[in-house]
């Protein structure tokens, strides 16, 4: 069981946007229980963003590049260590988490019994027999649960500043409303990515109907998506008031913000896709190798539409389609 006495608590964060996102419940549900408790969070700087303005956390402690490889790590333990931390609750499966809380002497270490770090654990919980069934937000709920700490599901929800709003809301003021936001890409691989031709029917079809306007998300590893895209939506739609391309040109913080302003969002499976249901935009999200009961909008997703094929090899999980060559799944 969790010592409630404890009231420095270190939570070691995971690496992914989409993830981040799914463990915030978890983080409330932290709050609730240990309502004088300091809680650290410690996480990569590309994640962080998701957790700023987050009352349920009092301090974020990015892990970054600084912090590779063994020497690194010691240094990161030695920071941690100066903290003194009385508890730490490894959100992240990884055998890194284990080792690193370790290093720094924190006495109490609490994760799933996983990735052969077990013995680096003062407890050890064994990993869900429903993690492959079950939504991946109680998986992360889950592990309080099995320590004491209650943890009840709760909405994932993103905090913004009036100022991020009201900058977001002006960058967009030369636009026709409604907005429509698209997300074409995807971290994990091209298996989970619709076709930027698709796209451009979605858009011609939106401004066409609505009157309205599309903006185009994504990294800066996604422009070239971004501009297959535009160069397919039909000229007449391609005017400043209607289509925006905005891959590659914003921050984690001003992306939340833009999708926070757009009227309705379609997106794959990736992070903005939980960008956008945590700050309760409406959204359609396209599915094709992976499953949507375990990492789509949670809870039947208010407000959403969950697309998916009926194909036999869906879901697979795989980065790429391995069965053909143009992704049967997504078409």
């Amino acid at each position: 069981m969790f010592d409630t006495s404890c009231k420095n608590l270190l939570v070691r964060g995971v690496n992914w946007i989409g993830d981040g996102v799914m463990t915030l419940p978890a983080l409330k549900a932290l709050r609730k229980a240990l309502p004088g408790t300091k809680i650290s969070l410690l996480v990569k700087p590309w994640v962080s963003p998701v957790f700023e303005k987050n009352p349920d956390i009092d301090e974020i402690i990015p892990y970054g590049d600084t912090h590779k490889g063994l020497i690194g790590k010691t240094r990161l333990a030695w920071v941690l260590h100066k903290k003194n931390f009385c508890s730490a609750i490894l959100l992240q499966n990884a055998f890194d988490a284990a080792f690193v809380t370790f290093l720094a002497g924190i006495k109490n270490r609490i994760g799933y019994n996983r990735d052969g770090r077990g013995f680096l654990l003062t407890t050890s919980v064994p990993v869900p027999k429903n993690k492959d069934s079950a939504h991946q937000i109680y998986y992360y709920l889950n592990l309080l649960d099995q320590i004491g700490i209650h943890a009840a599901y709760t909405a994932p929800y993103l905090y913004l500043g009036i100022d991020e709003r009201l900058s977001a809301r002006t960058a967009l003021n030369g636009l026709k409303r409604p907005v429509l936001g698209i997300n074409p890409g995807a971290t994990y691989g091209s298996a989970k990515r619709w076709f930027p031709d698709r796209f451009a029917e979605i858009v011609d079809w939106f401004i066409s109907d609505t009157g309205g306007s599309a903006v185009i998300f994504g990294s800066a590893s996604e422009t070239s998506i971004a501009d297959e895209i535009c160069k397919k939506v039909i000229p007449e739609f391609r005017a400043p008031d209607s289509l925006l391309s905005l891959a590659g040109r914003t921050s984690l913080r001003e992306l939340v913000s833009f999708i926070a302003e757009c009227d309705v969002f379609v997106t794959n499976d990736s992070g903005p896709l939980h960008l956008a249901y945590a700050v309760r935009t409406p959204l359609a999200a396209i599915f094709g190798s992976t499953d949507p009961s375990l990492t789509g909008p949670p809870d039947g997703g208010d407000g959403s539409v969950i697309i998916q094929p009926d194909l036999p090899c869906s879901p697979c999980f795989e980065r790429t389609c391995k069965i053909t060559t143009y992704n049967a799944c997504m078409r």
